[in-house]
């Protein structure tokens, strides 16, 4: 009994001993990469868009879970270290994505296709021109970043005017004509209607007569002359003065007096009442020997005002080629003159202050 005893108490510390020595063993596995898959085996994106794609790494529970990724051409589609592929450019790129352990791959393959056009317009849908003249027609395709912006012109009537593949409108006879501009990727187009007369304009002193008003031909220039060409843009003036010396302050007066009044002997500032008489006669947007402005009635009864521009209230010139501010005499207008706004667009009436620098254009006594 006694070495049963001890016997099994030799053999209790022995089982206990290797069950401690057991359990201060730890064991690591390391679980390998069998596999790879993308969310997504082809893509079409459109350029300057982008898509996030996933990597499932197999089996799910591997140890080492990294991914690298790489395209075929990065100019084409890019794709950074989280798998968002941006279209750069229009083509077929191949997007792979590579595990870290093992080297499995998958691979999307991504299609970028253009950005189609929507339309175009011009900057201007009617154009009147005197023969030999010249004028800029702008297009503009849609959207902005469409991928093939380019266009084609044409012309229905080669005869009356012509354009270049840069849409520059020639005026080459009395005629019309109908200016097309058609963009390639879509054919998608948009008209101008050019209308060429004669460039007679009268240079005649005694100025032209426009329903029952008699018009000068040129700007004022110096105080007391006119410009020597019609198209010339003369000087610039401030209300009731009849100095190019700019002074700041505004003048006085209900109507711009005798006394200084710019214009040569037996000529006058008009009133705003004839200045919108001209208004009504009809005007176009065109050019004279490269200048750019509104001429007012019908040939030979006919004036060209140009866009000179003017001078804002600190003196300094802007909008020329774009706009023409012609005075009126103000009478009764209060603090506002009321002038002849020109624009490619408009021939309107419009307020200003007495301080801007304004052309003039005179009318007879």
């Amino acid at each position: 009994m006694k070495k049963i005893t001890l016997l099994s108490v030799g053999l209790l510390f022995m089982a206990n001993f290797i069950f401690t020595a057991c359990r201060c063993i730890e064991i690591e596995f390391s679980v390998p990469v069998t596999d790879i898959t993308l969310n997504k085996s082809t893509l079409e994106l459109v350029v300057g868009e982008t898509e996030t794609l996933a990597a499932v790494v197999l089996p799910e529970n591997a140890t080492n879970r990294s991914v690298r990724w790489s395209s075929s051409d990065a100019g084409i589609a890019s794709v950074n270290n989280n798998g968002v592929v941006t279209a750069v450019s229009v083509g077929t790129a191949i997007v792979t994505a590579t595990t870290a352990d093992g080297n499995f791959t998958a691979v999307c393959e991504v299609t970028v296709i253009p950005i189609s056009v929507t339309g175009v317009t011009l900057n201007r849908n009617t154009l009147g021109l005197y023969t030999g003249a010249s004028e800029t027609l702008i297009a503009t395709v849609m959207p902005e970043n469409a991928t093939n912006q380019n266009v084609v012109w044409s012309s229905s009537n080669t005869a009356a005017a012509t354009v270049n593949s840069s849409g520059v409108v020639t005026a080459v006879s009395s005629g019309t004509a109908i200016i097309t501009v058609r963009t390639i990727d879509g054919n998608f187009t948009d008209v101008c209607t050019v209308t060429v007369t004669e460039p007679y304009i009268s240079d005649s002193p005694y100025g032209v007569v426009i329903d029952g008003i008699r018009w000068a031909t040129r700007n004022v220039d110096e105080p007391g002359t006119f410009a020597d060409k019609p198209e010339d843009f003369g000087m610039f003036y401030q209300w009731n003065r009849n100095t190019t010396v700019w002074n700041s302050m505004p003048a006085d007066g209900d109507t711009w007096a005798s006394a200084n009044d710019p214009c040569p002997d037996g000529w006058r500032v008009p009133t705003a009442a004839e200045l919108q008489s001209l208004i009504a006669a009809g005007s176009i947007w065109g050019t004279r020997y490269g200048v750019a402005g509104h001429f007012f009635g019908t040939a030979p009864y006919q004036i060209f005002l140009p866009a000179a521009g003017f001078l804002n209230t600190s003196g300094a010139l802007s909008g020329t080629g774009e706009e023409g501010n012609y005075w009126s005499d103000g009478r009764n207008a209060g603090i506002h003159i009321s002038t002849l706004r020109i624009t490619d667009n408009s021939a309107t009436m419009s307020p200003h202050i007495r301080t801007f620098g304004f052309s003039v254009r005179c009318v007879s006594e």
